[in-house]
């Protein structure tokens, strides 16, 4: 069906020529199959005539729209649907089908409109070019344009407020622009220097009083957020003390304590709550929640601050002035917000889509706490970069880069307590590989042990002399000790077994089948352990009578070459000894292994083996005597 659905929007395009309601829910439907896989969207670009006759009939001023009555609005979103999908598809709607040259007309024409249909397709044809620009597209429009936008700026200066009579076709039009300045100043400052003084001197000032004044959201947060993203990018080439001392005033107002009061109820991953399944090739794509406010998810609830945030902290993470840093920071809601996380055992909601503005937020924190870390107790923000580690996303990589080396394993973020460890400093190689996956596993800890054992496999050791994985191991077991001991709770989301088995690979590697895995190690430890402590624990812990009985018979029965030089005492046992007696054993077959180990002398009596198979066999015959009597 759907190899065939941009076909038929064709014919319905060209030949059946219906109402512009039919075309827009034909439109509707293209746009959710550019949102599809690669495949479907191949099939929609490949799909000879399709985007000519979009753009000839939808898009460009002729005749033949005129004869809809107006451009239209979900054409100009499809193409900008299919320009976010990758730079190469943008470069082409340019180049080939001349799509910006056409929607720029909508945004030359009569300077500004304040027709809402034209308000909404303007607004729509900025996003559009917002995405050209992000991709470094499509600049040199910018300088023809410039005068016209200018205006659109200065209009919305004079009657653009903050209150509810505005309405969110206009609050979005003004959002639109402000995002593309900030786009073009990323790529070209220079190109957005004559809009400085209107943004400086009266836009700010003005939005900033409106918003420190606000008692409510609803819906009041699209313009101040824009401007504050626009502005974060200014401010990576202009340090003007305006911005930031406005902008200071502005968090230590009423409003923005008003309007961040509900921080926790907004957060994706405070908050665990049941979500509609979406279809197949969405699915962390889920907006719609049970059992919450507006049956929307907490991000997008209408109490919901954290888009509010998101361009705050990347002012505040882009601006070099360390009071703002810290006065953003140490506000009373940020730090309940910071508590409510540090203190959670486990966070919800981490793969859904709506938790990346949130995920940006905390890198956003982390990385500005970094630069005002002598000024700050770091226990607090140490805690939630271990913990949050596991929530970003492969776009944050070079960011994840940055916390793992600057906090993680920065002796200037270590907790007192761990110092004492003297840990030794990680290579930023030696800690974990970050170029593969979505997100760092929870078990990311372990990696060095199990890469090095991979190398193995492979034959790679050549490359690493052994004095470079001694230094590897013996870190990473370091820096297990302080994860198991400091964050019990995020220790304990590991598997037991997953757990051993890679804390085992430092003496030999990683199976999938336990049974083998142990096999292994008996042979290891039976060849070349020479009776190591350290060793002998590691394979004493599935022996405990909780475990399967197969690892003690495989170990009495075919590996009594083990049992032989064995010699952990009591004493030097890790494990509480009970573990290991109790229940007392009922096997048959096991019981004659303990015994006929015992009367050939083949144990060290002051090793636990000998005590635990005289233990087993004295409580079997007791049990026997009692049956027969």
């Amino acid at each position: 069906m759907i190899n065939n659905l941009q076909r038929r929007i064709l014919y319905i395009i060209n030949t059946v020529k219906p109402s512009v309601e039919t075309i827009v829910y034909c439109m509707d439907i293209l746009i959710r199959l550019a949102r599809d896989s690669e495949l479907v969207l191949k099939r929609i670009i490949n799909c000879e005539g399709l985007l000519d006759s979009i753009t000839k009939y939808f898009i460009s001023k002729t005749s033949q729209t005129e004869s809809y009555g107006v451009p239209l609005l979900q054409a100009v979103k499809f193409l900008r649907i299919l320009s976010s999908r990758s730079k190469h598809i943008a470069n082409n709607l340019i180049t080939k089908w001349k799509v910006l040259d056409l929607i720029l007309v909508y945004l030359s024409d009569d300077a500004f409109s304040t027709n809402v249909n034209g308000l909404r397709l303007q607004t729509e044809c900025i996003h559009f070019w917002s995405v050209l620009v992000h991709y470094g597209l499509a600049l040199d429009h910018f300088s023809v344009l410039q005068p016209v936008l200018l205006n659109m700026l200065d209009y919305h200066f004079k009657n653009t407020d903050l209150d509810l009579k505005t309405t969110f076709v206009r609050q979005g039009h003004v959002a639109g622009l402000l995002i593309l300045l900030g786009h073009v100043a990323e790529h070209n400052y220079n190109l957005v220097a004559p809009f400085l003084p209107i943004l400086i001197e009266k836009c700010l000032p003005k939005w900033t009083t409106q918003f420190s004044q606000l008692n409510d959201l609803c819906g009041k947060l699209q313009i101040i957020s824009s401007l504050l993203y626009c502005l974060s990018y200014i401010e990576l080439y202009c340090i003007d003390n305006r911005i930031t001392n406005t902008i200071l005033n502005m968090i230590n107002s009423s409003g923005y304590t008003k309007i961040t009061e509900n921080i926790r109820s907004g957060s994706m991953l405070l908050n665990n709550y049941e979500i509609h399944k979406s279809s197949s090739n969405l699915k962390s794509l889920e907006a719609a929640a049970w059992h919450t406010m507006d049956h929307l998810v907490p991000l997008v609830q209408t109490n919901s601050c954290l888009l509010f945030l998101y361009p705050l902290s990347q002012y505040v993470q882009t601006s070099k002035n360390s009071k703002l840093k810290l006065c953003f920071l140490t506000s009373t809601n940020v730090q309940t917000y910071l508590m409510a996380l540090q203190k959670l055992d486990k966070y919800y909601l981490t793969f859904n889509w709506f938790a990346r503005p949130e995920s940006l937020i905390l890198m956003n924190i982390l990385k500005i706490s970094v630069s005002v870390r002598t000024e700050l107790d770091t226990s607090i923000f140490y805690d939630l970069c271990v913990k949050c580690l596991c929530i970003f996303n492969a776009e944050q990589k070079s960011n994840v880069e940055y916390l793992l080396e600057n906090i993680v394993f920065s002796p200037k973020f270590y907790p007192t307590e761990a110092l004492l460890l003297k840990l030794g400093h990680f290579s930023q190689n030696c800690c974990i590989d970050i170029s593969f996956g979505n997100v760092i596993p929870m078990d990311w800890p372990y990696t060095p042990i199990l890469i090095l054992y991979s190398n193995h496999l492979e034959n790679k050791m050549e490359s690493i002399d052994e004095e470079q994985q001694i230094f590897t191991i013996k870190n990473c077991l370091r820096w297990i000790l302080i994860y198991e001991t400091y964050f019990p709770m995020l220790a304990s989301t590991i598997n037991p077994t997953d757990r051993f088995c890679r804390l085992a690979c430092v003496f030999l590697g990683s199976l999938s089948n336990f049974q083998d895995f142990y096999t292994q190690l008996l042979e290891q430890y039976q060849g070349v352990s020479y009776g190591d402590i350290l060793f002998g624990n590691i394979i004493f812990i599935p022996l405990a009578q909780k475990h399967n009985i197969q690892y003690k018979k495989n170990l009495w029965s075919e590996y009594m070459g083990v049992v032989q030089i064995f010699n952990i005492t009591p004493e030097q046992c890790i494990c509480d000894l009970n573990l290991f007696l109790e229940p007392p054993e009922e096997d048959a077959s096991l019981i004659m292994c303990y015994r006929r180990a015992i009367v050939n002398n083949l144990l060290k009596k002051n090793s636990v083996l000998y005590h635990i198979a005289k233990h087993h066999v004295e409580m079997f015959m007791s049990k026997k005597k009692t049956n027969k009597v």
